[in-house]
């Protein structure tokens, strides 16, 4: 059996929060489904942190998920990989935030540990579906007795915002400025690794993962695939990286390409 690997990130590719899709739509769970009915094996890969992963989501059947940028990698509900940010490195990180008394929240495997919340974190969660069950609130970070995975830093003011200094070899960093939020995450392990520790564990060859994204941070993952698809909502900087492009996230894309493209079985679908 020809068994392949098609890997989805989520925000823009299977669902768009900020245009209001927040659920996946029936063409896509079908396609997704059909997918699986073949014999492949079907995986989110995204930036999110589990607590951000809606519970439409962990219910449906995907095999596995590549999340905070391929530092945790979970397959068959088992733990796959667990690539946690180095205590040390967060030194510097802490000390900034404990001076200037900035929001901080904290990323595990599964929990969200926030402190000094002022409103910013609540109101930035909610447009991206946060499990409200999953966030622990506290008073001082040593209450932290886990692993840290991804960092949310949230600024008082532009001034702070600009004042932050980061490691730039050790860490990424996302801004959204309309929020005065910095997202931070290690640089050692990203998507792509996570998929060579994905084909390694399942004996797949590269040549048949697929991929299917939209934004800045899946250009290494498009590149480290066999195949790679571009939404039609990507960038220009995002298509040129993709062997092939899809329609719009909110025209169901992934769908229609899964469906249509007859790259996925063989005997094509008519659905």
């Amino acid at each position: 059996m020809n068994k392949k690997i098609i890997l989805f990130d989520i925000d823009g590719t299977l669902i768009d929060c900020i245009h209001g899709q927040k659920r996946m739509t029936t063409p896509t769970k079908q396609a997704l489904l059909a997918l699986k009915e073949a014999g492949h094996y079907i995986m989110i890969a995204s930036g999110r942190p589990f607590c951000y992963l809606p519970k439409e989501f962990r219910d449906f059947p995907f095999d596995g998920y590549i999340l905070d940028d391929g530092a945790y990698i979970l397959f068959s509900d088992q733990e796959l990989a667990v690539h946690p940010i180095h205590h040390t490195q967060l030194v510097p990180i802490i000390q900034q935030v404990l001076q200037k008394n900035l929001t901080f929240v904290g990323y595990g495997k599964k929990n969200a540990f926030v402190m000094n919340d002022d409103g910013k974190f609540v109101k930035y969660a909610q447009n991206f579906l946060l499990d409200d069950s999953f966030v622990k609130n506290i008073k001082y970070l040593d209450e932290i007795q886990e692993d840290l995975f991804k960092i949310h830093i949230h600024f008082h003011d532009e001034k702070d915002y600009l004042e932050f200094v980061l490691d730039s070899q050790n860490f990424f960093c996302a801004d959204d400025k309309n929020f005065y939020l910095k997202e931070i995450y290690g640089t050692t392990y990203t998507k792509a690794t996570a998929l060579n520790e994905v084909l390694a564990t399942l004996d797949i060859s590269r040549e048949k993962s697929y991929f299917f994204g939209d934004g800045l941070n899946d250009i290494e993952m498009m590149d480290a695939v066999g195949h790679s698809i571009a939404m039609g909502n990507a960038t220009d900087k995002v298509k040129e990286h993709a062997d092939d492009i899809c329609s719009n996230v909110l025209e169901n894309g992934v769908a229609e390409f899964i469906m249509k493209s007859g790259l996925f079985f063989e005997k094509q679908l008519n659905r």
